[in-house]
Parts: structure tokens; C-alpha cells; sequence
């Protein structure tokens, strides 16, 4: 509700196998990040003695589960307790964290710049994620607590997906879109994992088992996601896809709140349907496409793009630490040719319609010649300094997945 207080922290810390428990007084900010650092040291140098464990996104590590029971996954606290996570330090940071917020954060909600300043789900998990990343709760409880008062109105969990405000405030469109959905429980998770907030697991854990639940359908054999519940399936059969929407580095961190198979079978499939989805001479993806009877093609009725939503598909797969070999497809449509910049594609006509100059586009593009070929990032790419909504959060993102991902590209001095 506006004007409450962000949760409170239950436990500090727990390391490996075994728990450290600090009493957090998190009277105000500045005791609840003192014992933040304290808490960082320790876990820092348990980490180096007890390496039990896989990895997992953002520098988070899953003790072995017990194989006699999961029970525990669905425990948000027993979750906590079980989990640990390593110090990767601030993944954005203050000047850049303190630059965003004065552009695009307003009262708890992301303002969409360049798309009349209305507000959306994607949107509002970008920005939970870039709170967790920049160790700003305060900013994130503002921004969840916006979320929940104004798009999670549903009959469901999930959340409507554009809010417009141009006089009466309100939600103008209710259907959902799952990237949103999933930005969103994922952004709790990691909440709940850096602060310690079992609140914010046990508000994620609705949220994952619906998207399950609505949006995780079968197609042709395959596990697929739907982009929303309402609109995309044609009438003729098949299911519209857009690839962008699978934010990969998510479905791990549902598959612990939520033991199902659907999850796994989604990040397989996704990652084969984003393989074969590439048409024209550069063999680019499309921003939406539709498989049906075994096959892949570009949606009719989406224009025949591929740009501002495919770009964004190899920055997920890094940050979910994919493969580099998963990355070539985009090396080579993008900077076989040393542009470094990707360019959206009328696939209809096979020809480039412009070039994605802005930062944040091309910090992808340097991001995919860092994964596949070492290469240093530019000077472009490590400043940030901003452009519109989607640019900037991209931008942040793609430094998000160098600085956890692949250091040393932004440590190397340019290479051209």
C-alpha cells in the first residue's frame, strides 16, 4: 500500500550447508546496509571454504537438493534458508543507478520515454531487477508497491500489462504480457535471495505458478510460451510466439520455487525454436513468429520485423550464462562485418529498414563479440549515459551480464 514500510529482513545471511543468522535492525537505510556489508564479508569467506553447490543466475549458488524430498522448494522461508548466494559486489552502479531513477522512476512507476510516457509491466520489472542489481530496496518497494496497486488487478496473479496516466490514471489494457509477468516474480525472487525478505518469495510464488499454469502451453510437441492469455492463437491453429519474452536467467530460480518440468522443457525448447527461427540472408530472428504444424515461419500478422524486440534475446541468454556457441547466429548477423551495432530487418523485403545505433542496442552487439570472441567493450558501451526508457534499461542490463558474466571485456582496452 502507499506510504508502507518495506518489508523487514528476517535473516541476514546463510551460507552453503550451514546458516549465519544476523539480526537485522532495519530501522532506516543506512543500519540495513551497514549490516549489509558485514554480512558480505562473511559470506564472502564462507564461500571460499564451502563450495557445495551449482551455480546459478546472478552469481547465486543452490545447495544439492535433498533427493528424498522437494517439499522445502515451496517454503519460501526453507527456501531461503537453503539458499546461498555470492558477493558479486554491485552490479550497477550509484551514478548510473542515480542517473535512471531521476529519468524514468516517478512515484514507484518506470516511465516509458519515447512511448508517451506510459507505464507497463515490462517496464516495472526492468526496474525491480535494476534495484536488485543496484542494491536500492527502498526503490524497489516503491516500485512493487505501484505494481501491485495498479496492474496485479486481476482475476489471476498476473498483471495487466499498460497503465496510462492522462487524467484519470488507470489500466487501459488488462490483457497481460508475459515477459512482464516473468520480469516481475523474477525480480521478487531475487529480491527475496539478496535482502532476505521471505515476503517478497512468498508474493513470487503465486505469480510463478500461474505463469505456469496460463502460460506455459504445448505446441507441435514442443513446451512454448504464450505471450498473453488473450490474442495469440489464430484461428487457424498454431501459437504465436515472440522469442524476446523468454527471459532465460528466470526459469531456473521459478524451477526451485516451483519443481515442475515445464520449466526446464521451456528453456530447452526456446533456445531450439530461436535456432531455427532465422530467415533472410543475415538470418535474422523475427520479433514475432508462429509455429504450427512442425513449423516455423513469421507471424502474418505482426509486422515483419526483426528489431526492438529480438534484440534483446541474446542479452537474456548471457545473462544466463548460455553456450557462447548459442551466440554466434548474432555475431555474425551483427559484426561479421565490424559494425558492432544491430540493425532491424524488414524481413519481407530481406533488407536492413534502419540501424539500432542507440548505446544500448549497441552494447548488445558488443556483448555477443564479447561471449563469442573475447573481445573488449567499447568506450560507448562502459559510460553509461542514457538515452529513452527501453535504451538506457538495455543498456544497464547489458552491463549487468559483462560486469557478472564477462569482466574482463570491460577491463581490456579497445580493440578497435
Amino acid at each position: 500500500m502507499a506510504g508502507s514500510n518495506p518489508p523487514r529482513p528476517l535473516v541476514c545471511i546463510a551460507t552453503g550447508q550451514y546458516s549465519i543468522f544476523l539480526k537485522c535492525k532495519a530501522s532506516n537505510a543506512a543500519k540495513f546496509q551497514a549490516w549489509r556489508k558485514v554480512a558480505r564479508i562473511i559470506a564472502v569467506s564462507f564461500a571460499l571454504l564451502l563450495s557445495a553447490g551449482t551455480p546459478g543466475p546472478s552469481g547465486m549458488t543452490f545447495p544439492p537438493s535433498d533427493p528424498g524430498s522437494s517439499s522445502h522448494l515451496l517454503d519460501p522461508a526453507s527456501t531461503l534458508k537453503r539458499t546461498a548466494f555470492s558477493s558479486f559486489g554491485q552490479l550497477v552502479t550509484g551514478p548510473e543507478w542515480i542517473a535512471y531513477k531521476e529519468r524514468f522512476i516517478e512515484s514507484g512507476r518506470i516511465v516509458d520515454t519515447a512511448n508517451g510516457n506510459i507505464s507497463h509491466s515490462e517496464g516495472q520489472g526492468y526496474g525491480m531487477l535494476l534495484s536488485v542489481d543496484a542494491d536500492d530496496p527502498l526503490t524497489f518497494h516503491a516500485i512493487w508497491s505501484f505494481t501491485k496497486r495498479n496492474l496485479q488487478i486481476r482475476s489471476d496473479q498476473l498483471f495487466g500489462w499498460r497503465w496510462v496516466r492522462d487524467g484519470d490514471s488507470a489500466l487501459v489494457d488488462r490483457n497481460n504480457a508475459s515477459d512482464g509477468d516473468i520480469l516481475i516474480a523474477y525480480a521478487l525472487i531475487r529480491a527475496a535471495l539478496a535482502w532476505n525478505v521471505p515476503q517478497y518469495l512468498s508474493e513470487a510464488h503465486p505469480i510463478v505458478l500461474d505463469i505456469r499454469r496460463l502460460l506455459i502451453t504445448q505446441q507441435d510437441g514442443l513446451t512454448v510460451l504464450r505471450p498473453g492469455i488473450q490474442g495469440f492463437s489464430p484461428e487457424g491453429g498454431g501459437q504465436v510466439i515472440n522469442l524476446s519474452y523468454y527471459v532465460y536467467p528466470a526459469f531456473r530460480l521459478f524451477n526451485r520455487l516451483d519443481p515442475h518440468s515445464s520449466w526446464k522443457k521451456l528453456e530447452r525448447d526456446g533456445l531450439a525454436l530461436t535456432d531455427l527461427a532465422r530467415f533472410g540472408q543475415k538470418r535474422a530472428i523475427p520479433d514475432w513468429v508462429i509455429l504450427a504444424e512442425r513449423v516455423v515461419e513469421i507471424a502474418d500478422n505482426k509486422p515483419p520485423l526483426s528489431s526492438y524486440d529480438a534484440v534483446r534475446i541474446p542479452l537474456y541468454m548471457a545473462l544466463e550464462g548460455v553456450d557462447p556457441a548459442l551466440l554466434e547466429g548474432f555475431h555474425q548477423q551483427w559484426n561479421s562485418v565490424g559494425d558492432r551495432v544491430p540493425v532491424a530487418i524488414n524481413l519481407a523485403a530481406d533488407k536492413i529498414d534502419h540501424v539500432m545505433s542507440a548505446p544500448g542496442y549497441r552494447a548488445i552487439a558488443e556483448l555477443v563479440a564479447c561471449a563469442t570472441r573475447g573481445e573488449a567493450v567499447g568506450e560507448l558501451v562502459r559510460d553509461f549515459d542514457g538515452g529513452d526508457y527501453f535504451d538506457s534499461t538495455l543498456h544497464l542490463l547489458t552491463l549487468t551480464a559483462l560486469r557478472l558474466r564477462y569482466p574482463a571485456c570491460l577491463e581490456k582496452e579497445e580493440g578497435y
